[in-house]
Parts: structure tokens; C-alpha cells; sequence
């Protein structure tokens, strides 16, 4: 049987995510686009959203506070017409900000306003990193980091078999 789930650190809201901004050490991407910096993307404002200038492969990483477990990533993705500034994308834990070190998973393709969930199973970063995996910007509203689910309980062991009938002699 798998470990038991620690229960969720206090810096995670009620739904098991991340408060946002406290829960987060840090926040930083590759590039930065004028004023729309990383600060944007963990500022719980839907409407707000960062950019990186147009390189290979832009990345964004948050920070979370040492052993930290890492469930469900959730990225949302921009308005129309720049949904397209996401897509399509990876999700990494590692050790520093740009990290590529543990591949979490990918989303190919989204539509606008939409979020978009990538699972971690529960591994730890401390760094979360979202890089669009073209050559172009990176452009989102949002970023939740979520605790693991605890695991389903243990299906209980069969019952054991009553005594065996005398054999005859």
C-alpha cells in the first residue's frame, strides 16, 4: 500500500489549492513582455494575465514551500483572441525556475477562458513549470497548484475461512 497523504499545509485553501499569493515563495518566466510579469499569473484576478517576449520554448515557474506535494496543476488559459498563446504546452516539477526535470504532462490543444488540468500524482517540485513548446510567446491568466487527493481507503481483506470440518477417520 501507497504511503498516507500528509494532511494539507496551512498556506492551502479550503479546496486543497494553493492561497494565492502567500502560498507561492516565488514566481518568475523566461521572458517578460513589457509589464506582464509572472506576479500576474498567481494573482487570483482571471482577467490579469502574464507574457513572455517571443523565444523558443518560454517558460513560467512557482515556488512552492519545500516538500510540497504537487496534485493537480490547473492553467487557464487566456481570452480570445489570445488563447493561442498557450497551446500547446507541458507541465515540469524541478528543482530550480525552468526545471524540466520530471515530466508531470501536456495539453495539445484548448479553447479560450477555459482551464486546463495536468496531474503531478502527488510528487514533489519544489518548481512548477508551465512551457509552451514552440517558438513564439507565452501568454496565461492563471495558475493553481492543488494538493494531492488522499488515496482511497484499502479495500478490506477477505474474511478469513472458519475452522475445517473434522476428516473422518
Amino acid at each position: 500500500p501507497s504511503p498516507p497523504v500528509p494532511p494539507p499545509p496551512p498556506f492551502l485553501g479550503a479546496d486543497g489549492c494553493v492561497t494565492k499569493p502567500s502560498g507561492f515563495v516565488s514566481a518568475v518566466q523566461s521572458s517578460v513582455f513589457e509589464e506582464y510579469d509572472a506576479a500576474l499569473a498567481i494573482d487570483e484576478i482571471e482577467n490579469n494575465a502574464m507574457l513572455t517576449t517571443s523565444q523558443l520554448n518560454p517558460w513560467l515557474s512557482v515556488e512552492l514551500p519545500a516538500n510540497t506535494p504537487v496534485g493537480d496543476v490547473m492553467v487557464r488559459a487566456r481570452e480570445l483572441p489570445y488563447e493561442g498563446l498557450l497551446f500547446p504546452f507541458e507541465v515540469y516539477l524541478g528543482t530550480s525556475a525552468g526545471d524540466l526535470s520530471i515530466l508531470c504532462g501536456s495539453v495539445a490543444t484548448g479553447t479560450a477562458d477555459t482551464s486546463y488540468t495536468v496531474s503531478c500524482d502527488g510528487q514533489d517540485g519544489p518548481f512548477v513549470t508551465v512551457v509552451r513548446l514552440v517558438n513564439g510567446y507565452l501568454s496565461f491568466s492563471e495558475i493553481d497548484i492543488c494538493y494531492p487527493s488522499p488515496p482511497p481507503p484499502a479495500p478490506s481483506p477477505p474474511p478469513s475461512p472458519g475452522p475445517s470440518p473434522p476428516r473422518p477417520s
